[in-house]
């Protein structure tokens, strides 16, 4: 999210829509995403409002995420969640699997999943590559029968817990921890929210009608960091969007991250990325593809 009044970002906006719109899922190849919509769509700066997973089944890619690079190769598996910027930069043999889907497309039996234990970056099984082969042929099947959106949803849910046991971060989910899943799933949406409106541990707790030492705690079980570094990441997060994909200046900036002078905003910007904002804008924008952080989760 970019918030900034009445000026308008160089982020695309992207809704879902899709063949078989009201099912609130696609199984669709890289070639045809890229024959819909062109090549230089993706090499865009995008935010979609839906999750995306991509399967590389040969040839290479470099991914962008949040000014995160990560170099794509066979077998690589991106996940990429709702409300994240994106490019993709694709090379000319690259093939791949795309599956994209909204949350309320296996809402109805969550069956415990938790996205954001999911690794942005895997290196993809043979079982997790045979369950993309399985959405895809369901998927294509075309088959309007009730139960065809039922083996959907749950063979998408089989795959993303091989994809949460994949990113190592099952072993430590029991019955004891559900409750702390939950309140950092409401802590992580009210944050989107309110980032820029406050960053007080004790009026997130507040709202979430919990102490600050049960968000500390739920922050900490999920995450490993406690509930103020991850507000100031996420305020820096939307800084560094804002200031390499619009123009505004420094002092609108901080007005619109709800800072009280521009001077608090540097130097909490300098703190948090070591860099003053605008040397951060010319070294972000003097670089058409960022190569200088390659992240793999394995």
């Amino acid at each position: 999210m970019v918030k900034i009044g009445h000026r308008s970002p160089s982020i695309t906006r992207v809704n879902f829509a899709a063949k078989k719109q009201a099912l609130g899922f696609e199984a669709v190849t890289l070639a045809t995403a890229v024959q819909r919509a062109g090549k230089e769509h993706f090499a865009r700066p995008r935010c979609a409002a839906f999750f995306q997973l991509m399967l590389v089944n040969e040839g290479t890619a470099h991914q962008e995420i949040d000014f995160i690079s990560y170099r794509l190769k066979t077998g690589s598996l991106i996940f990429i969640r709702p409300g994240q910027v994106q490019r993709l930069f694709i090379s000319d043999r690259c093939k791949a699997q795309l599956l994209i889907f909204e949350l309320n497309f296996i809402s109805p039996s969550k069956e415990g999943i938790q996205p954001h234990r999911i690794s942005t970056m895997i290196e993809s099984t043979p079982p997790i590559r045979a369950a993309f082969a399985t959405l895809f042929e369901e998927y294509s099947g075309g088959d309007a029968h009730p139960t065809s959106r039922r083996i959907l949803s749950n063979e998408l849910i089989v795959l993303l817990l091989r994809l949460e046991r994949q990113s190592d971060l099952l072993s430590d989910v029991s019955a004891q921890t559900s409750n702390v899943f939950d309140i950092f799933n409401r802590f992580e949406t009210l944050l989107e929210a309110s980032f820029a409106e406050t960053r007080s541990v004790a009026a997130f707790a507040h709202k979430l009608g919990c102490s600050e030492k049960t968000l500390n705690r739920a922050c900490s079980v999920v995450t490993g960091a406690a509930p103020k570094e991850l507000i100031q990441k996420r305020v820096a997060l939307e800084a560094k969007r804002v200031l390499v994909y619009t123009n505004m200046t420094v002092k609108e900036i901080s007005e619109e991250l709800g800072f009280s002078e521009p001077t608090n905003f540097v130097k909490f910007f300098r703190r948090l990325t070591g860099m003053l904002p605008m040397a951060f804008r010319d070294q972000a924008l003097s670089i058409p593809v960022r190569h200088g952080v390659v992240k793999s989760d394995h």
